[in-house]
């Protein structure tokens, strides 16, 4: 379902034009009073609305082939939702956008500031990521990414990446959300959603800025909860735990709880792995019937859970934190004890309880 079309030779986005345009070409098309061209292959097309009530353009029957691939409903809601909120800032705006080797999703331009939009729906590696950005810059445009697994795309997380992204939210309906956090989900430090269109406003009006952020343990009070899963290499049950702690972000854009990521150091400190945590978490295991906790060892790069039946390591240090984040609202807890974090409060010199947290901020 394309959003654009030629309508006697003049460019129509069909989402961004007023209901009384769009109701006059649906009629002059009837009534075979106008002639529309589809700009993906030039065949010829017809406007039409779609169940949902997304407006777009679509083959006549028996035009012949046409390279243009089929979209899902969300990526296209998605594109209309970019184009009308673009549009109504005053930006031009062309979806499916062709130019030198690349083809976006939807381009937004005044004068010589340019935009592409991309809503990445499916998973693409960071190498595709790297060249389809590059290929915009050669034509002077920035891009923007809304992905919706951002997986790949971790090694930018903390760091000036050559381009922006920020995650996308599936919900109701198939409907989308944008993270103006940026990747912020990916580092623990939890999600700002916004419909697509706020965001799209508040990014094209400068009003989110990529921010440091100076993250601080806040008190030293936390727990660490336990809870049930199974080894990835032999399957046998077993627990793991993760910390609960409260932080405190110097932009207070929005509370920080557990932040996991890199320090300004480009190391990983996490909370699970800190010398007191574990001592408890080993104490209060050992004295409660059945709780299976896999031992605390130290492995290339920092500490990892091992299974208590097959030793081995609990896959990747990504993987396990990918794991623990959705432990939290996912997995019920089933045992819980308190935990002084005071050392790594008192004790700045360790670098253990202040963060450097790059993420984007709204800014009103």
């Amino acid at each position: 379902m394309p959003l654009r079309a030629l309508v006697d030779g003049v460019d129509i986005v069909a989402p961004v034009v007023s209901d009384l345009a769009w109701s006059r070409i649906c009629s002059d098309a009837r009534g075979k009073r106008s002639e529309i061209r589809m700009v993906c292959c030039g065949a010829l097309g017809r406007p039409r609305v779609s169940s949902s009530g997304l407006r777009h353009f679509y083959h006549r029957p028996g035009v012949g082939r046409c390279e243009w691939a089929a979209e899902s409903v969300p990526h296209l809601s998605a594109k209309a939702s970019i184009a009308v909120a673009a549009s109504s800032l005053g930006f031009r705006v062309e979806t499916e956008a062709v130019g030198d080797g690349w083809r976006a999703d939807v381009l937004v331009s005044d004068g010589p500031k340019k935009i592409v939009f991309e809503v990445q729906y499916s998973r693409q590696g960071v190498e595709d990521y790297d060249e389809r950005s590059e290929r915009y810059a050669r034509d002077g445009a920035n891009v923007c990414w809304l992905v919706r697994h951002s997986d790949a795309l971790a090694k930018w997380v903390g760091v000036v990446a050559p381009f922006d992204a920020f995650g996308l939210a599936v919900g109701d309906g198939a409907s989308l959300s944008v993270d103006t956090s940026g990747l912020g989900g990916s580092v623990g430090m939890g999600s700002r959603l916004r419909p697509i269109d706020t965001f799209v406003t508040a990014y094209l009006s400068d009003r989110l800025r990529r921010v440091a952020t100076f993250v601080q343990l806040l008190e030293p009070d936390a727990v660490v909860r336990f809870f049930a899963t199974r080894c990835g290499w032999c399957q046998s049950p077993c627990h793991m735990y993760y910390v609960d702690a409260h932080w405190l972000a110097s932009c207070s854009c929005f509370p920080i709880r557990d932040v996991r990521g890199p320090r300004h150091d480009g190391t990983a400190a996490w909370l699970e792995f800190d010398s007191d945590v574990m001592r408890v978490a080993r104490s209060f295991a050992d004295s409660v019937q059945g709780l299976r906790l896999g031992v605390v060892v130290s492995s290339y790069g920092g500490y990892m859970f091992t299974c208590p039946t097959c030793s081995r390591l609990y896959r990747g240090r990504d993987y396990l934190r990918d794991v623990l984040n959705y432990a939290r609202t996912h997995f019920p807890v089933v045992a819980e004890v308190p935990v002084r974090l005071e050392r790594m409060v008192r004790e700045r010199s360790l670098l253990r309880s202040e963060y450097s947290v790059l993420h984007w901020c709204e800014v009103s």
